[in-house]
């Protein structure tokens, strides 16, 4: 059985983008020592996967696996789709490896059939 290896990565960049005052606004924090933290990190902003119409500060823990729920089928999905490109392109791969056997072999054909004319070339008549 081959090891298992890495077939594919790519990056994601979720759509929404948040300014550090966008978020203490959406999270609600009112406290000082929050906001510090926010006002201090010297980040520009942030993306995140929260969309702004529909996240609550409070929400639970069930709420928020509820929502990151389906981002994991959204990366099975893309995990299949690059199995399935994985796939093919070892079959694309394996294609061109028989082509290019099959013109080798014809080539040294050629190559042994200009062989013998040149021997007869040089042999002279006779």
């Amino acid at each position: 059985m081959p090891l298992p290896r890495i077939a594919a990565v790519a990056t994601a960049t979720p759509k929404h983008r948040f300014d550090q005052a966008a978020l203490l606004a959406l999270a609600g924090y009112v406290d000082e020592r929050r906001r510090g933290f926010f006002s201090a990190s010297d980040i520009e902003g942030r993306h995140l996967y929260i969309d702004p119409g529909t996240f609550t500060p409070n929400e639970s823990v069930d709420e928020m696996n509820a929502r990151f729920q389906g981002i994991d089928g959204r990366f099975e999905q893309m995990n299949g789709r690059f199995a399935d490109f994985y796939d093919r392109l070892g079959d694309v791969r394996d294609t061109l490896r028989a082509e290019m056997s099959k013109n080798h072999s014809e080539m040294l054909s050629k190559f042994a059939e200009l062989d013998l004319r040149l021997s007869r070339l040089e042999a002279g008549p006779g």
